[in-house]
This record gives C-alpha cells, structure tokens and sequence, in this order.
C-alpha cells in the first residue's frame, strides 16, 4: 500500500489510534486490500480500452503508463491480450491491421520489454495476416511508399533484419525468461518492427520478391523526365540495403541502372534523329515479367517505332527492340471543330484515335520498351 493514508479510512478502520504509527499499522490489511482493488479497477479499464490507447499512440502513453503500473500489482495479462481480437475484425483492411500491429508492437515493448505479452498477441494476428493475399504487398507498399519507410522503418535506427537471440549463459548479466514466457518464446523473439513483420513467413525472399514487383511497377510508371523519383526510388533502396542486405537487392539495383542507362540511350538516339518517342529501355532477364500484348499500333505510331528501332541498332548492334506498345502514356493533341484537347491517354485508346483520326495529329509519344 502507498505510505500516504487515507484520511476517510482512518475512523471506520483505525478508530482508537493513539498516533500515526499505531493507525498505519491498523491500515495496513485493508489499505492492502483497497490498494489492490483501485489497480484491479483501473487496470479493467484501461484493458478495455487497450485497442484505442493503441490507436492513439503516442499520444496516449499517459494511459499506457496507468496500464504499466497496474499490472506490476494485479495480474492481468491474460485479459490483455484477449482484447486485442478486436483487430482481426474480418471487415478491416489489411493494410490497417498491419498499421494498428505496428503500433501494437510499440506499445508492447514498453509494457512488457522481455516480449512475452507481444509474443501472445502477435501469434493470432501472424496467423490472420499470413492468410491475407496482399499482406506482403501491403509490408513493402509501406516500406517504398511516398514517406520514406512509413511507420515500419525508423531512418534514425535502420538495422539489418535481426536473428533470433541465443542465450549466453557465460554473461553475467543474463536472466531467465519470465514464468508465463512459452518454450518456443526465445527462438520467435525479434528484436524489432521489421524483423517482427518478416517474420510472419518462414523467408524474406517472398518480401524481396514483391519488392521487386512493387519497384518495376513504379519505375516503368515514371515520365521520361521526372528524375526526382526515380532519385526516391534509389534512396529508398540504399534503406532497405540495410535492412536486407545489398546482395538480396541486386536485382533492384539492375533496374533502377536501367532507367539511368534508358535516359542516356534516349539521348543518343534524339541527337541522331529527333522522335516524339521517348522508351524505357530496360534489360528483360532482370525486371519481373511484364504482361505481353499483340497490340500493334497503326499508322504514324508505327513508322514513329520502326525510326527510333533503326537508330537504336546503329546505337547498339548487339540489342533488339521489343516493343510493349500497351504500356506507357501517348500526349496527344486533338483539334476539334469547336476546341483543342490536349490529354494524356493509354496506347491503346491512341490507337482508336488514330484509326478514327483522317490527319495526323502532332503527338509526343511514350513508350516502355525492353531488350531481348
């Protein structure tokens, strides 16, 4: 019980006491008591309350700090981790139940630093997320994203992906695991976000994979003269290098070289011969496959390829051009009998405007290639 009495118990519990000693220690069972039952009341609320206290974090750590003391006198740790089944709620998307587990991770760190609480919670909500179809898409999509490493990587404390702990007896400072801790505790216990998250599969090739996918998509999604993000792209990589390791991310070195060496094969080509066409040229046997198409684009379209095609192979002799006329962006004109229109459209829709078009048009064409 707290030293400090409380004035109202003092007569119907210490009636007779001659001093203060005397009334602490006639308080002394039921102050323990009472004691025990304000942080059983208080701990009941803020467990029920746990999901929201996550939600809020950081701001709510004042509660967090409430739910930290209470349980070091009552316990009430199995009822945690009961309440975190509200996250799995079958209507929620995965991409925020993977937020929310981030914040969950967080929180429960700071209440249980030795990982037994986490390890708990985290099992049923590992189980939920590796049956989700885009929870490895949702991870990645998070750690390339437009903020740098989102909530999973923290630029101030990047890390490789941690390995579990093996016990080292020999060091004097080691201690044993808690008594509710669970024998397979130490080998599931990473030691932070990002090993936390990748642990939910059995290898990090699946998260290198996707981040292969997820980085092509975005690359062949940039215009031919927005460096800046392509610049993102590279920085976001140098990141996660560190996380993953530089040899699992070769391949995604390839490719960001390959949108370098496509702006400067561009080039070349425009000084021989100026062309409204502007390809990605990337290297085929290191990007992920990419849909084929059929499609062959109709009149000045494909005279405009056939040009660039032939420059290109004085450029360089060794390489053919294989066209992927259905991806990228054509800018045309349109002048109509009362206005001009000037739209951004698939190749595709280009080529209906072309068939249906009777004078050519003046276009400034974008095409993503590869070689072969």
């Amino acid at each position: 019980m707290s030293d400090k009495m409380v004035l109202w118990m003092l007569l119907p519990y210490a009636r007779g006491a001659s001093n203060v000693d005397e009334a602490r220690t006639m308080l002394q069972g039921v102050g323990s008591q009472f004691d025990f039952h304000m942080n059983k009341t208080l701990c009941d609320l803020r467990t029920r309350e746990v999901f929201d206290i996550i939600i809020d974090f950081p701001d709510s750590m004042g509660a967090l700090q409430d739910l930290i003391d209470c349980l070091q006198r009552v316990d009430q740790r199995a009822a945690l981790v009961q309440n975190h089944k509200r996250l799995l709620h079958p209507g929620a998307a995965t991409n925020s139940i993977i937020t929310q587990y981030v914040a969950t991770i967080k929180c429960l760190w700071i209440i249980d630093p030795p990982g037994v609480l986490l390890f708990k919670v985290a099992d049923p909500i590992q189980r939920y997320l590796r049956d989700c179809p885009d929870t490895i898409r949702s991870i990645v999509a998070n750690l390339i994203g437009d903020e740098e490493g989102g909530e999973i990587i923290d630029e101030n404390n990047i890390q490789p992906l941690q390995q579990p702990d093996v016990d080292d007896y020999s060091d004097a400072n080691w201690e044993p695991e808690p008594m509710d801790a669970g024998p397979e505790l130490r080998a599931n216990k990473p030691s932070d976000i990002l090993s936390t998250l990748v642990s939910i599969y059995d290898s990090k090739d699946l998260f290198v994979k996707e981040l292969q996918v997820l980085l092509a998509q975005r690359l062949l999604a940039i215009d031919d003269d927005n460096v800046q993000k392509v610049e993102k792209e590279r920085c976001n990589i140098e990141i996660l290098k560190l996380c993953f390791r530089e040899a699992a991310l070769q391949v995604c070195e390839v490719m960001l070289k390959d949108m370098t060496n496509s702006k400067r094969i561009d080039g070349h080509v425009q000084s021989q011969r100026t062309s409204v066409v502007h390809p990605t040229i990337i290297l085929q046997h290191f990007w992920p496959s990419l849909e084929t198409s059929n499609i062959v684009m109709p009149g000045q379209f494909q005279k405009l390829q056939e040009q660039y095609a032939q420059e290109f192979a004085v450029f360089k002799p060794d390489k053919k051009l294989c066209w992927l006329p259905h991806l990228g962006t054509v800018h045309p004109e349109l002048q109509l009998e009362d206005r001009a229109i000037d739209i951004d459209v698939p190749p595709l829709e280009a080529a209906f405007i072309e068939l249906f078009s009777s004078k050519h048009k003046s276009l400034r064409d974008h095409h993503y290639l590869d070689w072969t």
